[in-house]
């Protein structure tokens, strides 16, 4: 069939499916979003963020695999997709993903926000941002210490760049 061969071949015939729009297209995808290997789950993600005609069953499907895909592409994938397909009743579950502890992920669903345009998702923002304007204060304030050589690899160093990142990743998807 047209979803067998390796998982490259499958993610190719997943575009292509995703470019003929219908119901039965749909369900497609959403089974294959739960069960396949993760570059054909993001193309998936990807082909089902483009179903505006079918927004809220393609964003429930997205919305519903979130959680059971543990791999944070994935999860970007999905929550890029949900966003392009702003249903304002997906913005409560994109809400939580925001402040996850993967940069990619938690861009990805403040980024979602945006499109959404939810007015719950502004509370959690603002929360957001307060947390990240103190992880940038933290980082700065914490690098010019005294107490000791700067020693790459340390607990301290890492966290630091850990925070700055998290700073720079995030931050400008949330302003």
């Amino acid at each position: 069939g047209i979803l067998g061969g390796g998982g490259e071949d499958r993610a190719t015939a997943v575009k292509s499916l995703g470019a003929t729009k219908g119901e039965k297209v749909l369900k497609v995808l959403a089974d294959l979003l739960g069960r396949d290997e993760s570059p054909v789950r993001v193309e998936t993600a990807d082909a089902l963020g483009t179903f505006e005609e079918y927004a809220a069953k393609a964003s429930a499907y997205l919305l519903a695999a979130l959680g059971s895909n543990r791999e944070e592409k994935v999860q970007a994938a999905v929550l890029e997709a949900v966003g392009r397909l702003k249903q304002e009743s997906s913005a409560p579950v994109v809400n939580k993903w925001i402040d996850v502890k993967d940069n990619r992920v938690a861009k990805a669903a403040v980024e979602a926000t945006g499109r959404i345009r939810s007015a719950t998702s502004i509370e959690p923002l603002i929360e957001l941002l307060k947390k990240l304007e103190k992880l940038g204060k933290l980082s700065k304030s914490s690098a010019n210490q005294a107490g000791g050589p700067s020693i790459p690899g340390s607990a301290r160093n890492d966290s630091n760049k850990e925070a700055r990142e998290r700073v720079k990743t995030v931050q400008p998807a949330a302003v």
